[in-house]
């Protein structure tokens, strides 16, 4: 980006001055350069922000399954610790 800004500033002194300006090819070849860098960094970071949400979408899904299979899960202890029944017998009629 400096480098496009110097090209423009020499080219302008240049004409203000009346003399030769830099060569155009230069100022092209600083400006389809800067214009394939800023491609390739939106492709990477779009691709960052892709990897992110999945790796957290997998992990999101992998902690709920495991709460899930640990929900299934019955300790033979909780019955005796319990003193309210109603907590594992759906009755729903009373």
């Amino acid at each position: 980006m400096r480098a496009l800004i110097l090209y423009a500033d020499e080219a302008y002194v240049a004409h203000m001055s009346g003399q030769p300006g830099p060569k155009v090819g230069r100022g092209i070849g600083l400006a389809v350069a800067l214009a394939g860098m800023q491609t390739i960094q939106s492709i990477c970071q779009h691709h960052f922000f892709y990897r992110s949400m999945m790796t957290g979408a997998m992990a999101r899904s992998a902690l709920i399954s495991v709460v899930y299979r640990k929900s299934l899960v019955l300790s033979n202890k909780v019955p005796a610790q319990s003193t309210n029944p109603t907590t594992y017998n759906a009755d729903f009629a009373s």
